[in-house]
């Protein structure tokens, strides 16, 4: 068993308003992302439960606006890590 998870590109201080879009018919694509000087390698879980914090309380709920953001990181996060 492995105890280590591989380490990712951390953001380390993760808003909504650090990242440009690029709409190309109809899907968005990330071409920017800003404020970069705290970046680590860590566990990209942080960074995800402080842009959902942050966008849950932008967005109402019954709009799903986590679907989007799921697909694009190409699978659905693990709810239960990020309680």
């Amino acid at each position: 068993k492995n105890d280590y998870k591989t380490a990712r590109l951390l953001h380390g201080d993760c808003h909504a308003h650090q990242f440009y879009l690029m709409e190309n018919e109809g899907k968005y694509t990330v071409s920017g992302v800003l404020d970069m000087e705290v970046t680590s390698a860590g566990d990209c879980t942080e960074d995800f439960l402080k842009l959902c914090a942050e966008l849950a309380r932008r967005f109402d709920a019954n709009g799903n606006w986590w679907q989007a953001l799921f697909e694009g990181y190409g699978k659905e996060l693990n709810f239960e890590l990020m309680k």
